[in-house]
């Protein structure tokens, strides 16, 4: 239950496959949680990256067009008052 660049200790191994040959139900139960980590990992970096796409988003309009009205409700100031009206704001 490991990756392909891990390595596990012989004995342990072992005691794994002893595991799961006689209780089937543990293999299951420890696919599942590997799988649960792995697609709550991949949800927790997509979340990382869409704040820091957010925070330096706001950063940037901010600090480059202050006046701009979009500030106000950045996400939704994209589309309106729309990127095209930000010329209308520079400094």
């Amino acid at each position: 239950m490991t990756t392909s660049t891990s390595t596990v200790e012989p004995d342990v191994a072992q005691e794994l496959l002893d595991t799961y040959k006689n209780d089937i139900g543990a293999f299951k139960t420890s696919l599942l949680l590997r799988k649960a980590q792995g697609y709550s990992a991949i949800s927790l970096l997509l979340f990382l990256l869409g704040l820091a796409t957010t925070v330096s988003g706001q950063a940037l309009a901010e600090g480059w067009f202050p006046e701009w009205p979009g500030n106000n409700n950045f996400p939704v100031g994209i589309v309106d008052p729309g990127l095209w009206s930000i010329p209308d704001y520079w400094i």
